[in-house]
């Protein structure tokens, strides 16, 4: 039986089905080496070149619209949010600051790569890791490798046969997915133009503020330079609204920006969080992680001064605990010019996914911060709390997550005490800064513990006038006691002293007006013995257990210039009993009305 001819048998040399022979030491044919330089060349744009973004980097800024008077407006120095140059994909390896040469200065922004200060310039350097760039160059030649071998397996497998059907049709299939892909960032524009055309009002001022950016992937938009050349793909991503009143059409318009990442809005005075009806349209929101929210009141400063006198402060509030169940995607959380109690903090304790936290109050302290190392994912705290310095930094101090404040919106010593004792005393006050040292220090409604004591300062020496309350421990008392300075005015309603305890007290030799202590276990003698050491102005003894006659003793018995006052349980004066009279009455027969 005759074999079969050979498959290229009677074909010429020249025929295009013979497989053209490799080129170069890889032995790619001349389509994979077009692939191999475009691949590279994009990969290139990809990874060296720079894309603007905003950060929020620490340095040294001019604050304008700060300045106290004529001159020039302070430098300070803290974090704020600027525009970089950032290098890398897809992990970011070089930072700094942006700079722009004045010849792209136009209309329209130019293509990124096309700058040469996107690719160096002498700029501020913010970041730099190397091991993030050789990660990025291995991850960019491993792509060009893959594209390439891609390449070369399609042509080896045609065997120089060119396109064919299948090919036609995974090409088709192609370009259907990128039309489905338009078509989709088109409709979701059209319904977040329509959203903002029902929120926004026709007249009067701006109620709502949108912030687009471009929703393709990265490695795209670093290729394109230029979101214009896909205007389909911005979308609003952050939306901000000034109106506390939103209704319900509004509501309905937010829950139709499928694509919104962040929310920032305020409520109306007192301090109210968001309501329910505006939560329930936010928790559609598959995309929603960033939620900023303050509670400023309305009318600006003055309503602020005329609600606190009306005791307004701290009204009905929902509390977080509605923020916590309704958005549990949340990541980073901003919480401004609101008091946060207990179940606010358990509800922000249950936010697991939460990364980053702004605590902005009046009404917050150090102390209140603990139950933030109950976070798992937390990564970043920013405060602007009633607290010093000393007092962050004592409590950044090994947390596994960063904490950042601004030194300029710190509070000194003596303001952070006063408005701590406000706070213990359960009162509000109208906050100022920069109110000097305290003088007179008012604990008569405070239970303090040695936790509280550890809050106050160490040198109490400005002290001239001390209301104590009760206390955990004679030795907290004691310990408070050795602090102050030399006192003009001491009282103790609820806490009683002994000699030996007063002794730790330093009391003024030139004038002590008034000591107002408990009785409690001090017997007459120590009682006489503590007036004639002390010689106070006026001693005052409350909740005594004294009899008239001990009281009349008592007032023989202190120096000539102290006056001594005694008060039973009931706060009623002890009298000590008068001498009756002897003799003729000198005013018998006298004329009641001035006459003889």
């Amino acid at each position: 039986m005759a074999s079969a001819p050979p498959r290229h048998a009677g074909r010429s040399k020249d025929s295009p089905i013979v497989r053209r022979k490799a080129l170069g030491p890889l032995r790619l044919c001349r389509l994979s080496w077009v692939v191999l330089a475009l691949s590279t060349l994009a990969m290139t744009l990809v990874v060296l070149p720079g894309n603007t973004r905003l950060s929020n980097e620490y340095g040294r800024y001019q604050a304008y619209g700060r300045s106290a008077g004529i001159g020039p407006p302070p430098w300070l120095e803290g974090y704020r949010q600027v525009t970089v140059w950032s290098h890398g994909w897809p992990h970011e390896y070089l930072r700094r600051e942006f700079s722009l040469p004045d010849e792209f200065y136009s209309p329209g922004p130019p293509v990124s790569w096309c700058i040469p200060t996107a690719w160096f310039s002498h700029t501020k350097l913010y970041y730099f890791s190397l091991s993030a760039l050789a990660v990025d160059l291995l991850i960019a030649a491993a792509l060009v490798a893959a594209v390439v071998a891609l390449c070369e397996c399609w042509r080896r497998r045609r065997r120089g046969r060119g396109f064919v059907l299948l090919d036609l049709l995974e090409l088709t299939t192609l370009v259907a997915l990128t039309l489905g892909w338009r078509a989709t960032h088109l409709h979701d524009q059209a319904r977040e133009n329509a959203a903002l055309k029902t929120i926004r009002q026709p007249t009067g001022p701006a109620r709502v503020a949108c912030r687009h950016e471009l929703q393709c992937p990265e490695i795209l938009s670093r290729l394109l330079g230029n979101p214009l050349l896909v205007p389909f793909c911005n979308h609003v991503v952050s939306l901000s609204t000034t109106d506390p009143h939103l209704t319900q059409s509004d509501h309905d318009a937010i829950s139709e920006m499928r694509r919104l990442e962040s929310y920032h809005g305020n409520g109306a005075y007192p301090a109210k969080l968001p309501s329910m009806e505006l939560l329930d349209a936010l928790g559609e929101l598959p995309r929603l992680t960033e939620l900023s929210w303050g509670g400023e009141p309305e009318g600006g400063f003055a309503a602020n001064v005329q609600n606190r006198l009306q005791g307004e402060w701290g009204a009905e509030a929902p509390g977080l605990e509605p923020i916590a169940k309704r958005l549990p995607r949340l990541t980073s959380l901003s919480l401004q010019h609101l008091s946060i109690d207990k179940d606010d903090w358990r509800a922000i304790s249950s936010m697991r996914r939460l990364e980053s936290l702004e605590l902005r109050s009046k009404n917050l302290f150090v102390e209140d911060l603990e139950p933030l190392d109950n976070l798992p994912a937390l990564k970043e705290v920013r405060l602007h709390i009633v607290a010093t310095d000393e007092e962050l930094s004592d409590f950044a101090k090994g947390k596994r997550y960063e904490v950042l404040w601004e030194s300029r919106d710190t509070d000194e010593l003596w303001d952070v005490t006063r408005h701590r004792i406000d706070r213990w005393l359960g009162r509000e006050r109208y906050y100022r800064r920069r109110s000097g040292p305290i003088y007179s220090l008012e604990l008569e409604g405070v239970h303090l513990d040695r936790e509280m004591l550890r809050r106050l300062p160490d040198d109490l020496s400005a002290v001239k006038e001390l209301y104590l309350g009760t206390f955990d421990s004679q030795e907290t008392a004691i310990e408070l006691l050795s602090r102050c300075g030399e006192l003009h005015w001491f009282e103790s309603f609820k806490t009683s002293f002994s000699m030996s305890e007063l002794s730790h007290c330093r009391f003024s030799n030139k004038r002590l007006e008034c000591l107002t202590l408990k009785q409690g276990s001090l017997n007459l003698e120590e009682c006489v013995r503590i007036a004639s050491s002390i010689r106070p102005e006026q001693f005052f003894l409350v909740s005594s257990t004294l009899t008239p006659e001990d009281v009349l003793f008592l007032e023989k018995a202190c120096p000539p210039k102290v006056q001594a006052l005694v008060e039973d349980s009931q706060e009623e004066l002890i009298q000590s009993p008068r001498p009756e009279p002897t003799g003729p009455d000198p005013f018998e027969g006298a004329d009641p009305f001035g006459g003889f």
